[in-house]
């Protein structure tokens, strides 16, 4: 990140002018060229009388070099800096092999998802040839295939097996967690809870369920028996009855 390269930098120019050096130099003995000017002193250039921007951009570039196994023109001339280097040199290829082996991985499994996809749908049309499906009926088909695999699908707790290892008190309570909000959005289940909490708490963990459903889904047929109750929480119902009389 740009804070750890800022650091880095500051470390690195810190070991060039202040740490000791067991062969007499430093990458920081350098002539240091600002605009016009040359900065000169014994021994070569003096980085304490260049400007202060010149010296943290070396430095910052130096780092960058290390980080992304670069080239550059800087080089360590002393065992503290050149082991630095080696250990900027050391993160730089385990943070750039476990970038890859994650972003590879990350490719892979994109890819599986649309080889999947696309079988899907050319067992689909398969299986819609052989049964010598109507093609005004097969393009419907298709279109809603289509755009069902974009859209992210939602579950319940029932797609989660590792839920029915924890103990049946903190199963009831994650259904009541997820439930209640939701069921007391309705004025009657919130009056309801005024009089008896225990009792809408039970109705939360034993008798609710939610049911996720997509545009064109079918929620229930007129002329069927009626086993349950539902209360729209988000979304709207068109509701249709054919023949348009009562049954």
């Amino acid at each position: 990140s740009a804070a750890a390269c800022h650091v880095l930098t500051c470390v690195w120019w810190g070991i060039g002018t202040a740490m000791p050096t067991d062969t007499g130099a430093r990458w920081i003995d350098r002539d240091w060229d600002v605009g016009t000017e040359e900065f000169e002193a014994t021994g070569g250039g003096d980085a304490s009388e260049a400007q202060f921007w010149n010296q943290y951009a070396v430095s910052l570039h130096w780092v960058m070099a290390q980080l992304t196994l670069g080239a550059m023109d800087v080089a360590p001339r002393s065992s503290f800096e050149r082991m630095f280097a080696v250990l900027l040199l050391v993160v730089a290829m385990i943070g750039g092999t476990s970038g890859m082996s994650v972003m590879s991985a990350k490719i892979v499994q994109m890819s599986m998802v649309g080889q999947k996809r696309t079988q899907n749908l050319l067992d689909a049309q398969a299986f819609l040839r052989q049964e010598k499906i109507p093609p005004e009926l097969c393009l419907q088909v298709q279109r809603q295939l289509m755009d069902r695999m974009n859209k992210p699908e939602r579950f319940d707790e029932s797609f989660v097996p590792s839920l029915t290892t924890v103990s049946k008190s903190l199963q009831l309570q994650v259904k009541h967690a997820i439930r209640f909000p939701v069921v007391t959005k309705h004025a009657l289940f919130r009056t309801w809870y005024t009089i008896d909490k225990k009792a809408l708490w039970d109705l939360c963990g034993r008798a609710v369920a939610f049911s996720f459903l997509q545009t064109e889904d079918d929620l229930f047929f007129a002329g069927e028996s009626a086993s349950s109750m539902y209360y729209i929480d988000t979304g709207r119902l068109t509701y249709v009855q054919n023949p348009s009389t009562s049954m």
